[in-house]
């Protein structure tokens, strides 16, 4: 019995490919309703607090990777995660905490004072890069334990589980 099954190296399971295929407008605009989505998190009232950031990003990743295993094999599930983490980290890096450090210290050089709510978004996401980049990882050896991740019954599940043992090891390295 196959584990991974392609339809035409789409990642479709076959099953799964007879009934649909996702939209390519579909996947073109879920990286960036995700952005604008994290983005307005991290502003929100609820993004200053760090344990409440997390309950609602947790459901969101789990609500994601119950839903494409509806649509795509659990392994294509697993490398779409990943590539959201991934996304998600470059964002952050390029769109916001590389701005913020180039303006911090043209404003050091002026000898003014930095602005307190630019630093924050910028350590914030920061911090946020620390802690999805163990659970890349650990999404990208999953490839090699099939069994135990995305060829799972509840494949979804326990991609939920890796991201919870990568965000607690990225706690762990955070305090050393």
């Amino acid at each position: 019995m196959p584990i991974y099954k392609s339809t035409s190296g789409s990642g479709m399971d076959g099953a799964i490919a007879a009934v649909m295929s996702p939209s390519p407008i579909i996947r073109s605009a879920a990286p960036v309703a995700r952005m604008l989505f994290i983005n307005g998190l991290c502003r929100s009232r609820l993004g200053r607090s760090e344990a409440g950031t997390a309950v609602v990003a947790f459901a969101l990743i789990v609500a994601v990777a119950w839903g494409l295993t509806r649509f795509v094999s659990g392994r294509a599930a697993y490398i779409h995660v990943g590539a959201m983490f991934g996304t998600i980290m470059a964002a952050n890096v390029w769109s916001l905490i590389l701005p913020t450090q180039r303006r911090m210290i043209a404003l050091l050089a002026e000898g003014k004072r930095l602005d307190p709510a630019m630093e924050s978004q910028a350590m914030l996401r920061t911090r946020h890069n620390t802690y999805l980049s163990v659970p890349v990882v650990f999404l990208m050896l999953s490839n090699h334990f099939p069994t135990v991740s995305y060829g799972h019954a509840d494949n979804w599940i326990m991609l939920g589980m890796l991201v919870l043992l990568g965000w607690a090891a990225a706690h762990v390295m955070r305090r050393l």
